[in-house]
């Protein structure tokens, strides 16, 4: 009876760890490769940005100069004008020849990390593996080492010892008539499916941001007269936006690597017992979660750039919401609420494009 109701918990466990490695296979065969940079359309519309730009930037010159001339005390430097002007054109023909090799290096980095084979450990596999390990044995609180031998067994299908001709089972029993996967399968169980949900919520990210950057490459013609002026603050806001955007891919990927070691951390405390360490294990789990969808709003505000995701979207409907609920009044709350927090999605969405126009 024991051991059919182990069977039907692994059952559980099972399948979450399978959604654990079609989400990660996907993330890193599906989402991160995944680019439209060579698809004809966003040719033809880069293609279409840079006849836009052809016919604007003369025009974009003579009113600086005009301008300058009338309204500003400041001379006009016209070397500098020349300058911006073939900057512009060779930035915007570089970028049309470069971005497809730069975005594959970029990509291919990133997914080498996520696949990354731990060598400290030869019963390791992946990152979805070191996460199941770490599952296993941080909340689940089997030995670290023999969750990783069980993620192995698994994988290969063998017993504990990996005999040839024997197949893997959960039951298994030691010559001490002792399960050799001794763990809470019903923690297990919560530390998987928290898993499940982070790996849905960076895959969501990841796939958001790559997508946002076809956008940001398309307009680069436009971008690139800016720097016919003093302060070229729309160049710099698109090139600190599109540099973000490599690197939290990579530095998320690299903190959820580093999340797997520390639920196993967490899972050693000693300092506390009982329920206690159950509220403090909880505590902790959830700070990870908070921290790995946090990254993205930090490290775009410390590069300077716009569109942190859609988590950082996400947030600013909260506040939209909030801010609509505060200073509206009677029936008009719920209406505001939608409105607000409709807004400033759209808000987050453009602010790159708006600052861009602003600014030119």
């Amino acid at each position: 009876m024991q051991d059919i109701i182990r069977n039907i918990l692994w059952s559980c466990c099972d399948a979450l760890i399978n959604i654990i490695n079609g989400l990660m296979e996907g993330l890193i065969d599906g989402v991160l490769p995944f680019s439209m940079f060579e698809v004809d359309f966003v040719d033809q519309a880069y293609n279409f940005f840079i006849a836009v730009m052809i016919l604007y930037l003369p025009l974009k010159v003579v009113y600086e100069i005009i301008y300058a001339m009338i309204l500003d005390d400041e001379p006009v430097d016209h070397g500098k004008k020349i300058r911006g002007v073939i900057f512009c054109f060779m930035l915007a023909i570089g970028v049309q020849m470069l971005t497809p090799s730069i975005n594959t290096v970029a990509v291919n980095a990133t997914s080498m990390l996520a696949s990354n084979v731990n060598t400290d450990s030869a019963d390791s596999g992946g990152l979805s593996s070191q996460m199941v390990a770490s599952a296993l044995s941080g909340f689940g609180g089997m030995n670290l080492s023999t969750s990783q031998r069980l993620v192995q067994r698994r994988s290969e299908n063998l017993n504990y010892n990996g005999d040839e001709g024997s197949s893997f089972s959960i039951t298994e029993r030691d010559s001490e008539n002792v399960y050799v996967y001794e763990f809470s399968e019903l923690m297990a169980m919560i530390g998987l499916a928290i898993y499940v949900v982070l790996f849905f919520c960076i895959s969501v990210q990841i796939a958001s941001r790559s997508l946002t950057l076809i956008i940001y490459y398309v307009i680069t013609p436009i971008v690139c007269t800016s720097l016919t002026r003093q302060n070229p603050q729309p160049f710099t806001i698109w090139k600190n936006t599109v540099f973000s955007v490599y690197a939290i891919n990579f530095i998320q990927i690299l903190t959820l690597q580093l999340s797997g070691t520390i639920v196993t951390e967490i899972g050693k405390i000693e300092s506390v017992s009982g329920i206690v360490l159950i509220y403090v294990q909880a505590i902790l789990y959830f700070a990870i979660l908070v921290m790995i969808l946090g990254i993205p709003p930090f490290i775009q505000g410390l590069l300077g750039g716009y569109g942190a995701g859609v988590m950082e979207s996400v947030r600013m409907m909260s506040t939209g919401i909030r801010a609509t609920r505060t200073f509206s009044g009677g029936a008009l709350i719920g209406a505001g609420a939608v409105i607000g927090s409709g807004g400033t999605l759209l808000s987050a969405a453009g602010s790159g494009l708006s600052n861009i126009g602003d600014t030119m």
